[in-house]
């Protein structure tokens, strides 16, 4: 049979939950996830961006934009 001591006792009832640990563990899978999905939709979302501000400013005047994929530097 095991005693334990009044300091044993007292960290096991500060012990969170069951579920506030699932709960702690499944945020921790899950920021990963959000923070790469973020990474990723980011430069789309700029890109999109400056063809809005291209196209409302050359609207603007009348003009179209045009892409020439020939051209390209990437």
């Amino acid at each position: 049979m095991t005693s334990w001591t009044v300091q044993t006792v007292q960290a096991l009832a500060t012990l969170p939950s069951l579920d506030a640990l699932r709960g702690k563990i499944i945020g921790l899978l899950q920021a990963p996830a959000t923070k790469i999905a973020g990474v990723l939709v980011a430069p789309a979302g700029q890109v999109a961006r400056v063809f809005a501000a291209y196209g409302a400013k050359d609207g603007a005047k009348g003009r179209e934009l045009v892409v020439n994929p020939s051209k390209s530097t990437i």
